[in-house]
Order: C-alpha cells, then structure tokens, then sequence
C-alpha cells in the first residue's frame, strides 16, 4: 500500500457537538471495563501485542476483515497450529485471492480475558500480499472480534478497552452514528456532496479500520465524474486513481479537507458498495465500534479543531494524479490610462 505526503493545505476537522456539556456532567459514572489493554498507533492503525498460545504477536484491529486472521513470515511459519482445511482468502483491495488455511480454534490471551476465534485463518502468502497492503504486525483482529465485545479506542490514553456486549457507553459520547450491518461487516450511510459532485449524493462506505488513509470511493460514475470524460481511457489503461482534498458531512461532524482517493478500478468483491471510510477518521479522538447496537460513538469536542494525519494511502499500489476541484474565476483586469 502506498504512503505519501500531500501538502496542499494544512488538514483539520471541524467537529460540532451533539450535546452540551452540562448533560454529560449528568450522566453516571461510566461502567467497568472487562480490561484494558496498552495499544500503539502505527500508520493510524491500531496495534497491540498478544499472546498466541506459544507465540507474542503484533494484531492490528480491522473491522474490514472477516475473520481473525494470521500471517505467515520469515520469523514466523506456524506450521504447529492445527489446521482443519484449504481457504482462499479475499483482499478486495487488491482484487485476488490468496492462499490460506483454515485452523482449528485458537486461544487469544488479552490480558485475563481470553478471545478463542472458532475460524481463524492462516495466510500462507504474506510475501507479496504483506508488502502491498504495508502490513508491519502478525495478524489481524476481525469481525469475529468486534462481534465478542464492545471496544473502546483511547488513542490520547494509548489504551483498548473492552466492555461485555450490550454495555451502553452512549450516555458518554456526544455523538453516535449507526452502523449499517451486512452479514457481519459494518457500514455507514450519509448524504454529502464530494468536490466533483454538485449536489449531494447518498454514499454507503464500509467502516474499514484496516485502512489506514481517510476514504476511498470505489465507484464507476463517481470516477468518472471526478475523471472527466477526456481523461477516463488515461486513467483506466495506466490503473491511475485521483487523489484529492474533501470536506463532507457525516451526522453532526463535519470533516474538512480530508484527503480521499477515487479509484479508476472497482474490485469485484467491492461491488456492493461506494468504497471504504478508514481509520484516519476516527484515530484522532476517543471512539467505541459497537456492533452489538449497531453504533460507532465519536467523542467530539465542541467546535474542537483536530489536526488530521496529512498521509494518503493508495489502496493497491495505484498511479494517481492530484487535483483541484476548487473554482477558478476570471476577473477581467481593467487599464485606466491618464491622458
């Protein structure tokens, strides 16, 4: 997956509060975690270290994946974990599937708490699978995860909380956003309009904390609106995406000037969807992913201004072009010469 820097202009949220002050001083206390867990950020993905039966490994949270899934490396091979059969495993990201197994359930020590995935998969082929999408741990935490407990990210804290599902954490966050469930995958639905739209549009993103970057849309007509139609062959015959800087609204939050990339190529598993909201959404402040009410709760500030991470992630290594949607006005110069 590739990094880089934009620099066009200086990234902040605007974020509006969904209640006031004095009603959160109201509330109860908040409830007892069932543990706390130290994290790290790693290119805004959220990392902590676990143990796996005789292995420490790193695990990224990704509520896009699945499965709980673990990765195959030079340090690593696992060939001491059972395995039940054969798997072929989807990256929608990169279009392919790849080589894996299906492994007996496994025992995940988070602290006095243990997560035994019943499906967890072994992918045989982190090389070149792990260098395209710029994996840096051993596994991955899935939907299977996220569907055992209700998890609260303290990224300020460095900590993971977890709570038992059913738990309301409501009461505590200002605001709360709903989370559209397909099968196990969450998604969020919104109306806003993108810098090449002209009026608002509704858009139906997967909430994919497995992406690093802040938003891709995998949408043929919102490409080729964004492309242009003198530009569209270019851009599908090199496999070259737009990256460019977008405000939208979503619920109460505003996000200004993000960076988002419009891919000239819809995966086929991605079909369903317009694209993928990431983690640079949501690293900034103190969040709960909640499947279990079918919540994702943000802890916004009033009128608070949070600089966001100004590093775009091209899902599978695309080429891309940079641009301004930004109007550009004629003013006619006018000469006055005195006689």
């Amino acid at each position: 997956m590739k990094k880089t820097q934009i620099y066009i202009s200086t990234i902040f949220i605007l974020l509006i509060a969904a209640f006031g002050t004095s009603q959160l001083q109201s509330t109860p206390p908040p409830p007892a975690p069932l543990i706390e867990l130290p994290i790290s950020i790693v290119d805004n993905r959220v990392q902590l270290t676990l143990q796996v039966e005789h292995y420490k490994l790193k695990f990224a949270l990704d509520t896009g994946a699945t499965r709980t899934v673990i990765f195959q490396s030079d340090k690593y091979d696992f060939k001491d974990l059972p395995s039940v059969s054969e798997a072929k495993v989807s990256f929608p990201a990169l279009d392919e599937f790849v080589q894996g197994k299906n492994l007996a359930p496994i025992d995940i020590q988070l602290g006095t708490e243990t997560f035994t995935p019943k499906h967890p998969i072994l992918i045989q082929q982190r090389p070149p699978i792990g260098e395209r999408l710029s994996f840096n741990f051993d596994g991955i935490l899935g939907q299977d995860f996220f569907g055992q407990y209700v998890v609260e990210i303290d990224p300020k804290a460095d900590l993971l909380r977890l709570y038992t599902p059913g738990v309301s954490l409501k009461p505590h966050y200002r605001t709360a956003i709903q989370l559209h469930m397909k099968d196990s995958a969450p998604h969020i639905r919104f109306r806003t309009r993108l810098p090449w739209e002209k009026h608002n549009s509704l858009k139906e993103l997967l909430l994919d904390t497995g992406y690093p970057g802040a938003m891709v849309i995998w949408n043929r007509s919102q490409f080729i609106d964004a492309a242009g139609t003198s530009k569209i062959d270019n851009y599908l015959n090199e496999n070259k995406g737009i990256v460019t800087l977008g405000s939208f609204r979503i619920g109460r939050l505003r996000f200004q000037d993000v960076p988002l990339f419009v891919a000239s190529k819809v995966p086929t598993q991605a079909q369903e969807r317009d694209g993928l909201l990431g983690s640079n959404v949501l690293i900034q402040f103190k969040h709960v992913i909640d499947f279990s009410s079918r919540q994702l709760l943000l802890q916004s500030g009033r009128l608070h201004r949070h600089p966001i991470d100004n590093t775009f992630y091209t899902p599978n290594n695309e080429n891309y072009v940079v641009k301004d949607y930004t109007p550009t006005f004629f003013v006619p110069t006018m000469i006055i010469t005195a006689g």
